[in-house]
């Protein structure tokens, strides 16, 4: 007698593999795109950190407008200048644009290549994080992800 599986046990087997897949694919998209995230959240650091060094050393009390690569201290990682757009890095993953201002407050404009969402650090007299997404889930997920780090939430794009 031949001993075999059944095409309902076969089916049966399928059909738990897919529903396991279905339930842990979108974590595991979530987690991959938070291991992302943390380069953007080092740069970002980096252009900060740069800015507070350029603020003592000038005793301003606002961020210089203009490209940020012109900051003395700023060695962001992981990606190269575009040479196409000024005052552009450029990663796999993002896009550091230059100093985006609005109503006063300055800061570098960091969108995911993907569009999903655009960080902004804007100096006044002290650090604004806002997170803005394009209106997509993974955007929301990263942006409400960042509000237990300190960053402002919004729906509304730059």
């Amino acid at each position: 007698m031949k001993r075999g599986f059944t095409l309902i046990e076969l089916l049966v087997v399928v059909l738990i593999i897919g529903i396991l897949s279905a339930v842990a694919l979108p974590q595991y998209t979530r987690s991959v795109e938070k291991a992302r995230l943390s380069e953007a959240l080092q740069n970002i650091k980096v252009f900060m950190d740069a800015a507070n060094l350029y603020l003592m050393e000038n005793g301003g009390t606002s961020a210089p407008y203009g490209c940020f690569k012109d900051f003395s201290a700023v060695d962001l990682s992981g990606g190269e200048w575009n040479a196409d757009a000024d005052c552009e890095y450029e990663t796999k993953n993002f896009i550091y644009g230059s100093l985006y201002c609005a109503g006063g407050d300055c800061g570098p404009e960091i969108r995911r290549q993907n569009g999903d969402y655009t960080l902004a650090p804007f100096h006044r007299n002290g650090w604004t994080k806002t997170c803005y997404t394009e209106m997509t889930e993974m955007g929301r997920f990263i942006c409400k992800s960042l509000e237990s780090q300190g960053w402002e939430y919004s729906d509304n794009p730059l």
